[in-house]
């Protein structure tokens, strides 16, 4: 095999392996982005996290799921009503700011708020198999 053919096998491989990493990170990180919201998800982990630092027996474990299952729901609650009071903040003061700015600037602050919009729908809905 030649030298250029050798070169040309080593980026190709470079480069694919480069795109491989990028969907497995993107794919990883839509994953935990929707499993942290998820009050089960959460409940799983806090579970988890007590019976490794408190060394509960199975039994005890079964007592407390109770507990943590409602302290996760509330948790999530207080996180989507956190994330609704802060879209709404953010939405007035847009509306404020819009009086002081020029017709070109308050089409990109439409715009602004337009992927604001988006990006809270996508982290403060629950996916649509959640409770």
């Amino acid at each position: 095999m030649s030298l250029k053919w050798r070169i040309a096998l080593g980026v190709a491989v470079v480069f694919f392996a480069g795109i491989a990493t990028g969907l497995f990170g993107c794919f990883w990180h839509v994953h935990h982005a929707f499993m942290r919201h998820d009050p089960r998800h959460l409940a799983a982990q806090m579970r988890a996290h007590l019976k490794w630092e408190l060394k509960l027996t199975p039994a005890q474990v079964q007592e407390i799921s109770p507990i943590v299952d409602q302290t996760a729901k509330q948790l999530s609650d207080i996180r989507t009503d956190t994330g609704r009071r802060v879209s709404e903040t953010l939405t007035q003061s847009h509306r404020d700011l819009a009086p002081h700015l020029t017709p070109e600037q308050r089409a990109r602050l439409d715009k602004m708020e337009e992927r604001r919009r988006h990006s809270f729908h996508m982290h403060f809905h629950p996916p649509p198999d959640a409770p």
